[in-house]
């Protein structure tokens, strides 16, 4: 089975390891497989270098125009006696990231009802488009994602453009019949019981993606960059920074210091949002805001003062020394041009009798592969981070 070259987000986990074309003369070692999330990208058809942020590669950094004024603000002198004074005012920084705590929380998507109603709009009659088989498909597919037995993981993996499981656990150095075996026991364990665990069991998941979801997976990625584009809107996502390769969680610590050097975080899968500030949370980890702690600070990475260089230093410091907890995160997305449905309204309009199913309180807006998240505002909490900025989709080139 040949590995993928071009696929849907022009992302080659295999970029290194290619054979080439046989040749009448002695071959070298094979170089080594690139791990998930690494290699070389298409951004809007630029090529650049992607760094992973996850074991499971589902995110990864990259350096843009940022990075490179944050790298020169880096290099600048600044005393010790004025960071200190910046310091000092803790009461002042303290209630600043609190104010900006309550503005994400209360401009969700989901309290604006015009702009949701816009969107919700615009999903039915995106997939009105479509004939009853289709929808039937597209609503299979939607189900698929969705569903309680880890089946988004999979499809994350697929829409990476790896041909099978066994393909990506390999590049990730999961690798021999027992690591296999003892991932897809942890992986199961994750989502139900894996305690009576056939070996047919084993095997229908070790093929799941090969048999089942590569076609949901194709189907779902075309009926969502076929859709309409959505601007201007607020998007909110919650994640875990603890880094279980069976999830699609991230390492959160290096996610928060890739931001605070300027990178953007490039989402190589799908990418769930919710228009309701408390979905994110829950998703993050935590049942409340208040479980985000202390307000510390917010650092400004668009702006060239003293104080905000200062911030973002002693934000690192505090990442490093884990004087700031990484592994509750949310993103506060400020959309420019992205693809994306509500799930809920895609549903209603597919099935308008069916009732609501138990996923419809999380408020999905389903957004493609391959959009990247430029972040502008870092609001440091002692137990977690929230993290503000632009998102556009990554596979547009017009």
């Amino acid at each position: 089975m040949s590995f993928p070259i071009n696929n849907a987000n022009d992302f080659n986990p295999y970029i290194n390891a290619h054979a080439e074309a046989a040749r009448s003369v002695p071959q070298a070692a094979p170089r080594p497989v690139m791990r998930p999330g690494a290699g070389i990208g298409s951004v809007n058809g630029q090529q650049v270098s992607m760094a992973p942020l996850s074991r499971s590669g589902f995110t990864s950094a990259f350096s843009t125009q940022q990075t490179s004024v944050v790298a020169h603000r880096a290099r600048l002198a600044i005393s010790a006696r004025n960071a200190q004074q910046i310091l000092a005012n803790t009461r002042d920084l303290s209630q600043k990231a609190a104010r900006d705590m309550h503005a994400i929380a209360t401009l969700e998507l989901r309290g604006l009802e015009a702009t949701y109603e816009i969107i919700s709009l615009m999903s039915k009659n995106h997939i009105a488009r479509f004939s009853r088989s289709d929808i039937d498909t597209i609503v299979e597919a939607l189900d698929d994602y969705q569903a309680q037995y880890g089946d988004n993981f999979l499809m994350n993996v697929s829409a990476m453009g790896y041909p099978s499981l066994e393909h990506y656990l390999d590049s990730t150095g999961v690798r021999g019949t027992h690591a296999v075996e003892t991932f897809i026991r942890e992986f199961t364990d994750r989502h139900t019981d894996a305690s009576d665990l056939t070996e047919d069991d084993m095997d229908e998941i070790k093929t799941r993606l090969t048999d089942r979801l590569a076609e949901p997976t194709s189907i779902l990625k075309n009926f969502i960059h076929t859709g309409p584009r959505l601007s201007s809107i607020p998007l909110l996502k919650g994640a875990t920074g603890t880094d279980n390769p069976v999830t699609t969680q991230v390492n959160g610590a290096d996610t928060v210091i890739s931001a605070l050097n300027g990178q953007a975080i490039n989402f190589n899968g799908f990418l769930s949002t919710t228009a309701d500030f408390s979905v994110a949370l829950e998703f993050a980890g935590l049942t409340a805001a208040e479980d985000l702690g202390t307000p510390m600070f917010t650092v400004d990475l668009n702006s060239n003062s003293e104080e905000s260089e200062v911030l973002r230093r002693t934000a690192l410091r505090f990442v490093q020394s884990k004087e700031c907890d990484t592994d509750s995160i949310l993103y506060y997305f400020k959309s420019n041009n992205v693809a994306g449905i509500s799930i809920n309204a895609t549903k209603a309009s597919a099935y308008p009798d069916v009732e609501p199913d138990r996923l419809a309180t999380e408020d999905e807006i389903l957004l493609n592969p391959g959009h990247f998240f430029q972040p502008e505002q870092i609001v440091l909490h002692s137990g977690g981070v929230a993290m503000i900025g632009s998102l556009s989709y990554g596979r547009d080139t017009g």
